[in-house]
């Protein structure tokens, strides 16, 4: 979900899924049926009869033949094991049937979202400042203390400005009430411009890298892809699957390491060349001399002075390439 937020991608996923709606629910009803008969077969086909050798037979066996011999209870076993192992078969085919009723499940879920309400904001007023705040409060729902209260500062357009603080105090909150995932009291002018935020926890989606490219920027060609992936270190590592970029990205955190998995969401991130970049924690689970790359990349941004870079970070090297620094004082947990 908080790549369908990152990209903006509400709009593109509720059409594939209306465009595909009828066969979803068609699919979802045959299954629905296919699983009421597999339990029914299960148990009129296999559970009656096993049972009925197995304490029918069995206790006749015991009754007319007294102690049964070696040679029987082999028989027997290899015949009620013969039975089980049918049993074990429907019972996995049930397993993935139940599976895929759960996955229509969470599917009708995202038709009963409700609508995304839209936050408004009011236009900054001066073309230098990227965002401001005024007076603003956020505290959630399930929390008695606040956030944070009465914030008020200015993000400069056209520089980095580095959220600092001790954890819990509010770093990733105000990163979503700045992009607009969460709606805070107060003030928030904001400059009318393509807005993108990289979440602390970033996931690539089960698509080929290509597509997940042309996802965050539709018409990029390999060139351009290769040109991103060699800029976070990344491209030797994915050539080396060999598939290159028709790469299937199943389960990303499996494929690869924490920090390969960051840097290749960071990638796709760059490409699709939001005017004001949010990071959250870039630079989590990379090691010192990848921290040195993501640092050279966003310094590289700075100096370009198109675009406007706030991040929340804990890494003390990012302060280097940061023209402002906000600090955030310790309040309730991010």
């Amino acid at each position: 979900m908080e790549n369908v937020r990152a990209y903006s991608l509400f709009d593109f996923l509720q059409k594939r899924f209306d465009a595909n709606r009828g066969k979803l629910h068609e699919a979802q009803l045959r299954i629905s049926v296919l699983s009421d008969m597999m339990n029914r077969m299960i148990w009129m086909l296999i559970m009656v009869p096993y049972q009925a050798i197995l304490y029918g037979v069995g206790g006749f066996w015991l009754i007319q033949g007294g102690a049964p011999t070696i040679g029987t209870l082999l028989v027997f076993a290899n015949f009620t094991n013969f039975l089980i192992q049918l049993v074990m078969r429907l019972t996995g085919i049930n397993a993935n049937l139940a599976e895929a009723e759960a996955a229509f499940k969470r599917i009708d879920k995202f038709f009963e979202l409700p609508e995304k309400k839209e936050i408004s904001f009011q236009p900054t007023e001066s073309n230098s400042v990227l965002a401001a705040l005024k007076g603003i409060s956020f505290g959630y729902p399930e929390q008695d203390k606040k956030v944070f209260c009465d914030l008020s500062h200015d993000f400069q357009a056209a520089s980095t400005t580095l959220l600092w603080g001790p954890s819990g105090c509010g770093k990733s909150t105000l990163l979503k009430v700045l992009y607009g995932h969460l709606e805070a009291e107060g003030t928030l002018c904001r400059k009318d411009c393509r807005w993108g935020i990289l979440p602390q926890a970033p996931n690539l989606f089960n698509i080929t890298l290509r597509e997940n490219f042309r996802l965050a920027k539709p018409g990029i060609d390999d060139k351009e892809i290769n040109t991103f992936l060699n800029k976070v270190g990344m491209l030797e590592d994915v050539m080396a699957k060999g598939q290159g970029l028709d790469l299937k990205i199943e389960s990303a955190e499996n494929m690869f390491s924490g920090g390969q998995h960051r840097r290749l969401c960071i990638a796709v991130f760059l490409a699709a060349d939001f005017d004001a970049l949010l990071f959250d924690e870039p630079t989590a689970s990379l090691d010192a001399e990848k921290i040195r790359l993501v640092a050279g990349i966003l310094a590289e941004l700075e100096r370009g002075k198109n675009k406007s870079i706030i991040i929340a970070t804990h890494e003390e090297s990012l302060r280097e390439i940061a023209v402002n620094v906000m600090m955030l004082d310790t309040g309730s947990a991010d």
